[in-house]
């Protein structure tokens, strides 16, 4: 299992039900760190751990899912939504 794929399972385990936890992932730079390794993933299994990572993050979090929209991220969960199916 590649690093970064690790890393992701350890921030969804992290930031699960977690909103101290999920706030301060995204004020280290977690959110932008997992949409560009969604838009990079070669692998659809890769992408369903980022996903699921990105929805620990965002659950519960109204300015984390504006964010989101925000810089474009929901456009891109939804492509790569197409291809993990």
């Amino acid at each position: 299992m590649p690093a970064s794929t690790a890393g992701v399972f350890a921030l969804a385990a992290l930031t699960r039900s977690h909103p101290a936890a999920q706030d301060a992932a995204t004020e280290s730079g977690a959110l932008e760190a997992l949409l560009r390794l969604l838009e990079t993933a070669s692998q659809p299994l890769i992408a369903r751990v980022i996903l699921d990572a990105l929805g620990t993050l965002v659950d519960g979090m109204p300015a984390i899912q504006a964010t989101v929209a925000a810089v474009g991220g929901l456009d891109l969960v939804i492509a790569r939504l197409q291809v993990c199916v």
